[in-house]
């Protein structure tokens, strides 16, 4: 039998924008994982419910025939909440199948077109994340720089009751760029901006800062049409029980919120109050 598991990830900046040529930073988060088994003989499958037909559809893709083997899927990831769910487990199935006889490079890119399935044209980012196992910096042309950093930021993460949907969150901001090539571009050029703001407070572990640059994030990707009521009352619950920024995460229109808080913070109250489904903490 082989068995494998991959981390699920946040977007911390560059969200959407990626996909028009800027940057991006993602992080993996340690507590959110995907472990999948597959022996190759015929047998019972376990897995969560509507995970079933996206693995055959997965398999199939890889050559492998569903019928001939047994799988087991175990995930602490929210489903839909843009958590990196689709590329945690292209790649812990690609490693259960391996038999570890690939490097981290090759899993990623047979990941990545089992991202396709999932998501149409995703950036390569969560699969990234996913089969490297550590902060990734996504440069315009999408080539992936694994990040070193001295300390992670204490992120907590924040699950509503709207379930995301990229397909429909690309398409909305595909809209927008097709009907204010003007005003996109505009925002475009501040998301870049922002990433680049990013990357530096987390190579100075400036968790303020980051912060900050979290907020205004989050504005524009509201002005990109892709934050929602539920995310922003989330977002402000926790900058008032102290945090010091909060944004949503991954392709929005539901989803997941992160933020950034001091030592002693607890947002568990606040956002449970907000309306958070799961809450959870660095």
């Amino acid at each position: 039998m082989g068995h494998a598991s991959a981390h699920g990830k946040v977007i911390l900046a560059g969200e959407h924008f990626v996909v028009h040529g800027t940057a991006a930073i993602a992080l993996p988060i340690a507590s959110l994982e995907v472990s999948v088994s597959i022996e190759r003989s015929p047998g019972a499958w376990r897995v969560p419910a509507g995970v079933e037909e996206h693995l055959r559809a997965c398999l199939e893709h890889l050559g492998e025939t569903p019928e001939d083997l047994r799988a087991e899927v175990e995930t602490s990831l929210p489903v839909g909440a843009g958590l990196g769910g689709s590329a945690a487990l292209a790649v812990a199935l690609v490693r259960a199948l391996g038999d570890g006889a690939l490097d981290d490079r090759a899993v990623r890119n047979k990941a990545h077109e089992l991202e396709g399935i999932a998501h149409g044209s995703p950036s390569g980012i969560d699969d990234a994340v996913a089969a490297f196992g550590c902060p990734v910096f996504m440069s315009p042309v999408r080539t992936i720089e694994p990040l070193e950093l001295a300390e992670l930021p204490p992120l907590w993460v924040a699950v509503s009751n709207e379930p995301s949907s990229t397909r429909d969150a690309v398409d909305r901001v595909r809209a927008l760029m097709e009907e204010d090539a003007e005003s996109f571009s505009a925002l475009r050029a501040r998301g870049g901006e922002l990433v680049a703001l990013a990357h530096a407070a987390l190579l100075a572990a400036d968790w303020s800062g980051l912060g900050e640059i979290m907020n205004q994030n989050h504005a524009l990707l509201g002005e990109l049409g892709v934050s929602t009521s539920t995310l922003d009352a989330l977002v402000a619950a926790a900058r008032e029980a102290g945090a010091y920024g909060a944004k949503l995460t991954g392709a929005g229109l539901g989803g997941a919120v992160i933020a950034l808080a001091p030592p002693g913070v607890d947002l568990s109250e606040a956002w449970h109050e907000a309306g958070a489904t799961e809450v959870i903490a660095p």
